[in-house]
């Protein structure tokens, strides 16, 4: 009886042993899968885009990056992560099987994807796309439509949450497509190393409809914080107090409680562009106004008039033309005092 139960044990061991070992095999298997994946391209590397892609790298994923400016600052930081620099978007389509953007403009998304040095012209194979560029769009539809003819998988994947959540991978993705959908399922997980919010829009193009509107409140938003702040300054109320009423009750938003324009209250909210002159990194004014116009363009094109968007564009292109263009958007404070 000793010899037989002595058995029993010995094999119970035996095969607790077997299992924990196939258990530290297929953790390392993992491991080893997910760590040695395929390539991941990600171009443009400004404020965010290189904020976004040493989220990726740190998350696991093995990057190769460009950027059409050589001397672009992220190309330092994301190599230190271990990030390899393409010298070409030639190169980034023959190494990578997924492939992001964050640029500036609708005719540099053009150039990045469907120009004879672009990625549909010298992709081999099928490769999965995600721009992140904040664009009309009717220009995501092109691209999505040049994209499939090529054998493509194009998803319009806009962001926000500015540098501050780029930087903490908190950001929120607006997704061009439903949650059902297989793009949906694609994209989540690379997403997900980047922001906290990911939300899917439903269809293709409808993530960027989201972002352009998301931007048109925050710029006309901008403006009357600003004006609010102003008036209450002039009137000779405390900016510390006003402040403290204006985001604790029914005037709080996030260009009021995060992004506060007023360079007095820098103690309070210490990572505003306020508190630097308005320098980066931040949100150019030069590119809220390029939303702004974008948005009116979008819906002149459904027949929608928005006359208060367009006093705001008004504003904005003020600034611009004042010398206000590098700064953040939320100079449109300082530009009011002038």
């Amino acid at each position: 009886l000793a010899q037989v139960l002595c058995s029993v044990v010995y094999l119970t061991l035996c095969g607790v042993c077997a299992m924990f070992a196939t258990a530290r095999f297929t953790r390392r298997g993992l491991t080893r899968s997910f760590s040695s994946g395929s390539t991941v391209g990600f171009i443009g590397l400004g404020s965010m885009g290189s904020n976004m892609a040493a989220n990726l790298q740190k998350k696991g994923h093995s990057l190769i990056v460009y950027d059409a400016f050589p001397t672009a600052p992220g190309f330092r930081m994301l190599e230190e992560l271990g990030a390899k620099r393409a010298g070409s978007l030639a190169e980034v389509a023959d190494s990578a099987d997924t492939i992001l953007s964050m640029v500036t403009a609708c005719d540099h998304v053009r150039e990045v994807y469907a120009s004879a040095d672009g990625i549909f012209a010298n992709a081999k194979g099928s490769k999965l796309i995600m721009d992140c560029s904040t664009i009309k769009p009717s220009t995501s539809l092109e691209m999505i439509g040049a994209a499939t003819k090529a054998g493509h998988t194009f998803v319009d994947t806009p962001v926000g949450g500015g540098v501050p959540a780029a930087s903490a991978g908190t950001l929120t993705f607006m997704v061009g497509a439903g949650e059902q959908s297989e793009e949906w399922k694609r994209v989540k997980p690379f997403l997900d190393c980047m922001g906290s919010n990911i939300v899917p829009c439903g269809a293709p193009g409808k993530g960027g409809a989201a972002k352009l509107c998301n931007n048109l409140i925050l710029g006309i938003s901008m403006i009357g914080v600003s004006e609010g702040y102003r008036l209450a300054a002039e009137l000779g109320v405390d900016m510390h107090l006003f402040d403290t009423v204006v985001n604790g009750s029914s005037g709080r938003c996030w260009s009021s409680d995060t992004y506060n324009p007023v360079p007095e209250l820098k103690d309070r909210y210490p990572n505003a562009p306020a508190s630097r002159e308005y320098s980066p990194p931040s949100f150019m004014l030069e590119l809220m106004l390029k939303d702004l116009k974008f948005a009116i363009e979008t819906g002149e094109s459904v027949g929608y008039t928005m006359p208060l968007l367009k006093e705001a564009t008004a504003l904005y292109q003020e600034a611009h033309d004042k010398g206000h263009h590098k700064k953040c958007f939320s100079s449109i404070y300082h530009y009011g005092q002038h």
